[in-house]
């Protein structure tokens, strides 16, 4: 995965960091590739869809440290999804089970309701998105 690409995209589909300088968001994002948090869906070599997600204890307490990680954390905080795919979303939440395992909550800032943070119990998602494949 490199971390340029992937930048790129998410500067072209991702409002979010429409102005960011290009250091601040490929030094984001390559943070996010050294924990193994970044995770994409690519065709013919080039993203169409990216995740950048992490676990956390307390998202709400953490929201605005894009910075911190905790493995042991109960969540999976989703930084930013963005995606030109619609089968990228039960390919992502394998990926995060494959990379996190099992927790308890998803979590997210999402823009569709005013940045509020967003909550959603990890099991009943991913048996609706995936179960099939379980």
């Amino acid at each position: 995965m490199d971390a340029v690409q992937i930048a790129a995209f998410l500067k072209r589909y991702w409002i979010g960091c429409k102005y960011w300088p290009r250091n601040t968001i490929v030094g984001w994002i390559q943070w996010h590739i050294n924990n193994r948090c970044a995770f994409s869906v690519m065709d013919n070599g080039k993203p169409v869809a990216v995740m950048l997600a992490k676990p956390l204890n307390d998202p709400v307490k953490h929201v605005n440290n894009h910075y911190e990680i905790n493995e042991q954390g109960n969540s999976i905080w989703i930084s930013v999804m963005v995606s030109r795919n619609k089968q990228s979303l039960p390919m992502f939440c394998m990926m995060l089970i494959e990379r996190f395992g099992v927790r308890k909550w998803f979590c997210a800032e999402r823009e569709k309701y005013s940045g509020r943070i967003h909550q959603q119990d990890f099991h009943k998602l991913t048996q609706k998105l995936i179960g099939s494949y379980l």
